[in-house]
């Protein structure tokens, strides 16, 4: 599927180039969403645990596109282009879009298919515990274990600040964990 999406991806930055002449950055940031935003979050919360290898082509392929949208050489770095374009490379969308799972998941707006996706840590404990409101993160002894999706997303939830958890819409949750995940 990664290599499939780079194909893919790889194919709509010779579009962007071709229009950077054309449009401003903030169109260019348009086409991005438009061309290539798609692709890279098309089920992501499913491969988006693949290995680093894979997913550094990726991630590389929007290195080019943020030069392209900023008009940069190809030397110049590309994480200020990423906060400043605000725009979320593969990884850190990769996380976003595991929280919102787990935001749809705390206020019940999954489908009834995930209710046993998560344990609450009150519900392994018979003690109170300080922690009794997070999710309980399973053990796993080896790094696939550790990239899996039952442990990344209660991992990932649990280290959101609270401030976030406790938004009443998923719309200003959308928002306010892209900004905490650019700053």
């Amino acid at each position: 599927h990664v290599e499939y999406n780079s194909t893919k991806v790889s194919k709509n930055i010779g579009l962007l180039t071709r229009a950077r002449r054309v449009f401003t950055k903030s169109t260019m940031a348009n086409l991005y969403y438009s061309f290539i935003y798609l692709y890279l979050t098309y089920c992501l919360s499913v491969w988006g645990n693949t290995s680093d290898k894979n997913l550094i082509k990726l991630h590389r392929l929007q290195k080019r596109i943020m030069r392209i949208i900023h008009g940069v050489n190809r030397r110049h770095s590309s994480d200020p282009l990423f906060k400043n374009s605000q725009i979320l490379d593969i990884y850190k969308l990769y996380k976003y879009q595991l929280s919102i799972f787990c935001f749809k998941y705390t206020n019940n707006l999954l489908p009834t298919l995930f209710n046993d996706s998560f344990t609450l840590v009150s519900d392994v404990h018979r003690y109170p515990t300080r922690s009794s409101n997070l999710y309980y993160v399973p053990r796993f002894r080896t790094i696939i274990g550790q990239k899996s999706f039952r442990y990344l997303a209660p991992t990932l939830w649990n280290n959101t600040p609270d401030e976030l958890k406790s938004l009443p819409k998923i719309a200003k949750f959308k928002k306010e964990m892209k900004i905490y995940l650019l700053a």
